[in-house]
């Protein structure tokens, strides 16, 4: 019978939260509270990264970034089936190898069956070339390799330029390691990469010229060069050089202690200028770039272009270095009104569209390190002979790139797309079939997947539309939205188009999709199901109108 309730427990039924251990008999727990007081843990602590301090005080400067290089390259390398691979890379690389073949760039749209008149920019034609070039050479894991050297470079040179500014070793270490937190989820195969590469080299370069009288500014139309014909990035880097003319001439002080004026920034401002014209279409890819952004249903559809969204967990990185700039980023130093003014741009950037969160990312962690190395600085960084840093780095990215190449031979296929992400037992089936005469016509109902499914099987095939949205125009994206948006497959939508085969995205579908006898289910996992057009049953139904 159960004990009503408010009587008391008898003598030695105590739990055993409530029991006592009895006097003079100690517990191991009670033991270790007596001898480890916390505040000797922070002691010992503090100790402990002194003593580590100063022992990577006494490497040379290049080490640590040697190291940081080195780790991120084998990090990348070590994920056979990775994400770097993102499927937007499939078209990319098959795009670089048409180049490669052809020798020169296609003029119109050559991946689909709807655009084929349609004239394509290719402004990132550049690092197609460079992908096609490595997936020549170590297939797949030449293209991961290609990208995680532009990724390692990237944090290898914060981390460098923050060291020779005499920031404390473990310091500069926890602001790159912290940047690296917040930027993670943009390490892609994609042109963005290379412009987060180039951005941190001309944001270094400046600053650089900004601290040092034997600064030098030759370099900048050659980089400028090279990054017009990469990414459409290149205005950034513009802007900021513009920016940093602008305070050389407007602020003085803040550049090399002087209160000369600076004119040789805005000199060579006209030349950086006229090197992103030498691309193959000129001038046009400013117009370009302006229509892109007067896309209305791109820029309020497409993730990476919206505002960032603080329920994914990654952000919570982004939301700490905003906390660190208000509690550390109080520091004074010279020129901190120009790269203040840098942070509160790229901060508007990042909140605006979420690829903008990178170069706020960079530029926070720079002028992080600037406040902290005014509250007590390192001893003058061990130096090491000249160049020492660069050529181990390249015999790094050789070595890597050696054993890439040499698991291609070894294991074929190693390195792969996620199969989380990509239909790739769909992909397998079609590759199955009996070549046709013609190229088949599949509709597929994710863009991302349609890319995917270029790199697998074309030429053997062509799709109703795939990632590249700038390409298609905004209007031809909003009726893709529109077909995506349909929780049961309408078959009206590709009957003017004579489609031989349908990949269905099964996560987008409430119900299997009732199609009648014009269609044949011949393939279904876990991701996709595939339908054959069965012609002889097919009737004439009028064109689907997705506004309707």
């Amino acid at each position: 019978m159960r004990k009503p309730l408010g009587l008391k427990r008898k003598a030695g039924k105590l739990s055993r939260k409530e029991a006592q251990p009895p006097p003079g008999k100690e517990t191991w727990t009670s033991r270790i509270r007596a001898k480890v007081k916390p505040s000797a843990v922070i002691d010992f602590l503090g100790r402990s990264l002194a003593s580590l301090e100063q022992w990577l005080a006494t490497w040379p400067v290049y080490t640590l970034p040697l190291v940081l290089f080195l780790g991120l390259m084998v990090y990348a390398l070590a994920i056979p089936q990775t994400t770097i691979l993102d499927p937007d890379t499939g078209w990319l690389i098959r795009t670089g190898e048409l180049i490669l073949q052809d020798r020169g760039l296609p003029a119109k749209d050559v991946f689909s069956f709807t655009q084929g008149d349609r004239p394509w920019i290719l402004y990132q034609w550049l690092f197609e070339v460079y992908l096609g070039l490595l997936h020549r050479l170590a297939d797949l894991g030449g293209v991961v390799w290609g990208a995680a050297l532009m990724i390692a470079l990237t944090y290898a040179l914060l981390l460098g330029f923050l060291i020779r500014q005499g920031l404390p070793r473990l310091a500069g270490v926890a602001l790159v390691l912290l940047a690296m937190l917040v930027t993670r989820f943009y390490w892609y195969a994609r042109p963005n990469t290379f412009t987060l590469l180039a951005f941190m080299a001309l944001l270094l370069r400046l600053e650089g010229y900004r601290l040092s009288p034997k600064g030098r500014l030759w370099d900048l139309p050659l980089l400028f060069l090279l990054w017009a014909n990469i990414h459409l990035g290149f205005l950034l880097g513009l802007a900021v050089v513009l920016l940093y003319g602008a305070w050389a001439w407007l602020a003085p002080g803040a550049f090399r202690g002087g209160g000369e004026r600076d004119r040789r920034l805005l000199l060579i401002f006209p030349f950086c200028l006229g090197a992103t014209f030498l691309n193959p279409y000129g001038f046009h890819l400013l117009t370009y770039f302006w229509r892109l952004a007067q896309a209305p249903t791109m820029n309020s559809s497409i993730i990476e272009l919206r505002s960032p969204d603080f329920h994914f967990y990654p952000l919570y990185f982004f939301v700490l270095q905003l906390v660190l700039l208000l509690w550390l980023g109080g520091g004074a130093y010279a020129g901190r009104s120009l790269v203040l003014t840098l942070v509160s741009l790229t901060l508007v950037m990042a909140l605006y569209a979420g690829r903008n969160i990178p170069f706020f990312a960079f530029t926070a962690a720079l002028h992080l390190g600037y406040c902290l190395k005014t509250r007590g600085s390192a001893p003058p960084p061990v130096l090491g002979p000249p160049g020492r840093g660069a050529v181990w780095t390249a015999l790094v990215a050789v070595l890597t790139l050696a054993v890439v190449t040499g698991l291609g031979f070894w294991r074929p296929g190693l390195y792969n797309f996620d199969p989380r992400f990509t239909p790739q037992g769909a992909a397998s089936y079609l590759s199955r079939l009996e070549p046709a005469p013609q190229p088949l016509k599949v509709f597929v109902h994710d863009g991302q997947w349609a890319s995917y499914l270029i790199y697998r099987l074309y030429p053997r095939i062509r799709v109703f539309i795939d990632s590249r949205f700038d390409m298609y125009g905004d209007e031809a994206f909003a009726r893709f939205l529109a077909f995506q948006r349909v929780v049961s497959f309408n078959p009206a939508i590709i009957t003017p188009w004579g489609v031989d085969f349908l990949v269905l995205q099964k996560a987008r579908l409430s119900a299997p999709p009732r199609l009648g006898p014009a269609w044949i289910k011949v393939y279904e996992d876990s991701q996709a199901m595939i339908y054959q057009a069965h012609r002889e049953a097919a009737a004439p139904t009028e064109p689907y109108n997705p506004y309707r």
